[in-house]
């Protein structure tokens, strides 16, 4: 137990500020792709019709601050921009010489088939690394 008012003014800090489950530190987990069809799918309307869940690929921002890296993502739209991913597909170093671009295109390919779309940036990536220009959709904004 820590000793001093230092530990006293966190103890009383956490009593009056507990935790939230997932606010810690730590890094988000990606969601362990099980059933692909949950990312597309949401649960019927009361008309018997579904919905399809805008999935987007975009960049999360890594690395520090003023030299950034970015991870090349399939994330939901209502996920925060360095929150909760689906699945990583690539990385981004803009700053190193020559720039580093990674891009696994099978899985580029798997998720713009399956209905993802990608923000501006992560189109213009996704050419760059080698995918056509008509294989790539039209960016969602």
């Amino acid at each position: 137990m820590s000793g001093g008012i230092a530990g006293a003014y966190r103890r009383a800090l956490r009593a009056r500020h507990p935790r939230r489950p997932g606010s810690g530190t730590a890094a988000p987990q990606a969601v362990t792709p099980s059933a692909e069809v949950r990312y597309h799918v949401i649960s019927s309307n009361s008309g018997g019709t579904t919905q399809e869940l805008a999935v987007h690929i975009r960049l999360r921002r890594t690395g520090k601050t003023k030299a950034p890296t970015y991870r090349v993502v399939i994330a939901d739209s209502r996920s925060p921009r360095n929150g909760r991913f689906i699945e990583t597909i690539g990385h981004y170093q803009p700053l190193t010489e020559p720039v580093q671009l990674v891009v696994n295109a099978e899985r580029a390919r798997h998720w713009i088939k399956s209905g993802a779309r990608p923000t501006a940036t992560a189109r213009m990536l996704l050419v760059k690394s080698g995918l056509a220009d008509t294989e790539v959709p039209k960016v969602i904004r």
